[in-house]
């Protein structure tokens, strides 16, 4: 499905709205927060994953919290190439 045959109503909305607070939930948590029964959400979730609309569901993790820190210092020098 191309993205031009895709268009998003007020549900699909809902939904990505809810996926982005928190992509974890269930999706009968995910249905009752877009306002949709379950089933449906399993069928839009589908749908906007097959268009390309939602390309991945992934966790964000908390750098500090999980000790992956890191400094740098960068240093960058410019040459002019005016003649």
């Amino acid at each position: 499905m191309k993205q031009a045959d895709l268009s998003l109503d007020e549900a699909d909305q809902r939904l990505l709205r809810a996926l982005q607070r928190d992509a974890s939930i269930s999706q009968a948590e995910l249905a009752e927060q877009a306002g949709v029964s379950p089933s449906l959400v399993s069928r839009r979730l589908a749908r906007l994953k097959e268009a390309g609309v939602l390309r991945a569901v992934v966790g964000l993790v908390d750098a500090e919290r999980a000790g992956l820190t890191c400094s740098a210092i960068i240093r960058l020098s410019a040459i002019s190439s005016r003649a």
